[in-house]
Order: C-alpha cells, then structure tokens, then sequence
C-alpha cells in the first residue's frame, strides 16, 4: 500500500500572517502512480477555534487525568496503556493532526472516492465529532473484562457526564466490523469531551498493529483529489483506489479477526441516540 504521512515531501504545517493554516501533505505513490498532496487548509477564524480548543484541553488535561488515574486504581485488573500521549499532538503547537482532523470533518469524504461529496460544515457543527484531544486507554484481562468496564462506567459517571457509548464489541460479533473494544466520550462539568477505549490487551495491540500499519494510509487513499488527474485517467484511477482499500479492509480483518470477544461485553449497552 501507499506509504503516506510527514515525509521528505511534507510541505509541513504552517500558520500564515493573516493566522490561516495550511498543511500539504505528502500522500505517496500507489502503483508507481503519485497520489497528490491533500491540501488541509483552515481560515483564520477556523484555525483561531482549533487553536482555542487544544489550549483548553491542554488546560484542562492534568485534572482529568488525575480522575482517570483514580478510577483505575479504584478497579482491579485494570490497567492504563499509552501514558504521555493523553493530549492529541502530545499538546504541541500548532497541533497538526487536530487541525486535520478537523478539516476532514469539515470537508466530508463521499461514501466512495471519486463520488460527489456533502456540503461543508462549520467548526460548531463538527464539534461533537472533536472528542479525542484527550484521550485515555484502559485495559481489561479478558476474563475480568466485562465486570471491569461496568465498574468503570460507574465511577466515571460519579465525575463526569456521559456523552456516548460505543460498544464495537458488538458490532464484531453481528459481523458488521472488524474493530474490537468499547470507546466512550465524556464531558467535564467545564465542557471539555474526551474519550476512554476500553480494552483487552490482545484487542489493544491489534488496534495498534492496524493504526501503525494501514490507518494513515486508508486514510490517505479516501482523501485522494481525482480532479489532479487528466479526465480521461480518473476511471483507471478510482479503480485502483478502491482496490486498495479493500485490500486494506481485508488485511485489517486478518488482524482483528483471532481477537475473541470477553464474556458479557456485547451487554454493554450503547447510549440510545
């Protein structure tokens, strides 16, 4: 596959006079073909509210990280994993991977590339969809899982509000996805969202294989800009992308399907929408 990312051909993240933000990213070549530079570009009033936001959460990370740290303890078994990285961008300026994940909620993807895309959205609009500039990882033995997640939930609760429940657990088992685990979002009596995934350990490092391997690239291939091609090589093209992110579908697959189910994690229920 694609490799994609910070490369040598990275314009790299710059913040303009006028405080507009503009990022060209290096996508790589896919079948000896270049697949472009996504331009991720926020105005200035845009890039002024992600600036806003991260600062916020950098404000506030230390105390709700004290209150993660206490409900952990609090539950037998349970264990933190990825310690240092509970600010998106570890909170360093100008907070690249926020601002691009930004824009890409701004900037909808079609369901398939090369498909029309939805309308663009505002920050406020996306705002909901912004829940990981803190972020925490609890895992659970697989045996202990479902009782420790419960737990979990309940103390949680006890400081802070419950915003939704994702429970991808049983989405694996009715066969309509791959990815294990639970991932809750939270709110502070301040407004400020979060997230905590619940884990088993073999459920953390398949989600660790994928994301180091293949996320950055799947991601890349749905941001491909067809319109960089002459008109008539943009058919060939898609085909090819699609190919790859099938393949990518099936390699993930490989990875998460020997990841077993803990007992009673499916009757985790999810936050009714």
């Amino acid at each position: 596959m694609a490799a994609a990312g910070c490369g040598p051909g990275d314009g790299g993240p710059k913040t303009n006079p006028d405080n507009s933000y503009e990022h060209d990213i290096d996508l790589g070549y896919q079948a000896g073909t270049s697949l472009g530079s996504p331009k991720v570009r926020l105005s200035p009033g845009d890039n002024a509210w992600a600036n806003k936001k991260m600062n916020e959460a950098k404000d506030r990370e230390p105390a709700i990280t004290a209150k993660v740290e206490e409900v952990a303890k609090k539950i037998p078994t349970a264990e933190r994993a990825g310690q240092g990285y509970e600010l998106k961008d570890k909170g360093q300026a100008p907070y690249p991977s926020y601002k691009r994940k930004l824009f890409d909620e701004m900037n909808p993807q079609a369901d398939k590339p090369g498909d029309p895309s939805p309308p663009k959205r505002s920050p406020d609009e996306v705002a909901d969809k912004m829940n990981d500039a803190v972020r925490y990882t609890i895992n659970f033995p697989k045996g202990t899982y479902a009782l420790g997640v419960q737990n979990a939930l309940v103390e949680f609760a006890k400081h802070f509000d419950e915003v939704t429940v994702k429970n991808f657990w049983v989405k694996k088992e009715a066969g309509k996805g791959n990815y294990p685990g639970i991932n809750v979002t939270y709110k502070t009596k301040d407004g400020q969202l979060f997230e905590v995934q619940f884990h088993t350990p073999e459920s953390f490092h398949a989600k660790d294989r994928v994301e180091h391997w293949g996320y950055e690239q799947k991601r890349a291939l749905e941001a491909v800009d067809f319109n960089q091609y002459p008109a008539e090589d943009r058919a060939n093209v898609r085909i090819r992308i699609l190919e790859e992110i099938e393949e990518f579908k099936r390699q993930s697959a490989l990875i998460f399907g020997p990841v077993e189910t803990p007992v009673g994690a499916i009757h985790i229920s999810p936050t009714k929408s």
